[in-house]
């Protein structure tokens, strides 16, 4: 069981933290385009009958830069990341310094966090680039409380076609959503196939499922942190990992920052693929800001993704909010 931690009401931003800002449209390059169109105010794609998605509206990419959006804190003016460039930070980098904060305490604080969320909305940019293609989003978490939510993930592996998810639970049930296939359907108390994950699969997973998985303690009354940073802290994965944190001024306001910077060793790169992990954590709520994930399959071919939020609170739902996509 989770222990819940109370959230003080404010607002988080992430976009910018360290390398910039991410693009918020969504769109594929290297793949067949959709119809253009602009994407939803929520993020969400057109609601066919019922609630069920019709499609992920596709809008061809952006030429050049996109306009700096204005960042909130926590955050800092920086360049906006041009499409197909996910840049991770190097330790002790940009103010990051060692951190004292045990992997355990981290992720603990940070499962709680997630689990004992209400009346918050997270908005996300989300950029993913695979073999496939590459496609920019714009993603909406809705929370209630433990009951009552709707949240975006993203699969990479289903680019460009099948790339988006859903929960919604509207008090009595829970439905999961893609483009492809019916929902999945279950009482609320009980969790989702693809919660059920060994230790060991977090931390394989992660790199191109952290969007779903990140959500486990609210979604599914599973702690992913745990795992996941402990796991990374031994070496799991082949990974040499360090926990850092970052003190900044920021428009008159004191900006403190968690970061689990994780990077595969050389030797464990060429067996498995390269890969380098960033989570960002606000350090007053314990709630992430930015992930990013830059990644290598075997045969060389990235697998690249980038999320970066703000969350606000005190935010009032209505009932349909949870019944479907908006």
């Amino acid at each position: 069981m989770i222990k819940a931690m109370r959230i003080p009401s404010r607002r988080i931003w992430g976009a910018v933290l360290a390398a910039g800002s991410i693009l918020l449209l969504a769109g594929c390059s290297g793949t067949k385009e959709r119809d253009p169109g602009k994407e939803p105010a929520s993020g969400g794609p057109d609601a066919a009958a019922g609630g069920e998605p019709k499609a992920w509206p596709g809008v061809p990419p952006a030429k050049g830069k996109d306009p700096e959006p204005k960042p909130l804190v926590p955050g800092m003016p920086g360049p906006t990341a041009p499409m197909g460039k996910v840049t991770i930070p190097e330790s002790a980098s940009k103010g990051w310094k060692p951190s004292a904060m045990a992997p355990k305490e981290l992720a603990r604080k940070v499962s709680g966090a997630i689990a004992s969320l209400t009346d918050t909305q997270c908005t996300a940019r989300v950029f993913i680039k695979t073999p496939a293609g590459q496609a920019r989003a714009g993603a909406i978490h809705k929370i209630q409380d433990g009951k009552h939510f709707r949240l975006d993930y993203f699969n990479p592996k289903g680019l460009p076609e099948n790339a988006r998810g859903f929960i919604l639970a509207n008090g009595t049930q829970k439905r999961q959503i893609t483009l492809k296939g019916d929902p999945k359907v279950v009482e609320l108390n009980r969790p989702f196939a693809d919660s059920k994950l060994k230790p060991s699969e977090i931390v394989q997973r992660w790199p191109l499922d952290f969007s779903r998985i990140m959500l486990l303690s609210l979604t599914d009354n599973v702690d992913p942190w745990s795992p996941l940073i402990e796991g990374l802290a031994k070496g799991e994965g082949g990974y040499k990992t360090s926990i850092e944190q970052r003190t900044m001024q920021y428009q008159g306001r004191t900006v403190n920052s968690y970061r689990v910077l994780a990077k595969r060793t050389d030797s464990q790169a060429k067996k498995l693929g390269a890969c380098e992990l960033e989570m960002v954590i606000d350090a007053r709520r314990f709630l992430p800001v930015t992930i990013r994930v830059k990644s290598k399959d075997k045969a060389g071919k990235d697998w690249d993704q980038q999320w970066s939020a703000i969350w606000d609170f005190k935010k009032k739902f209505v009932k349909k909010d949870f019944e479907a996509i908006q």
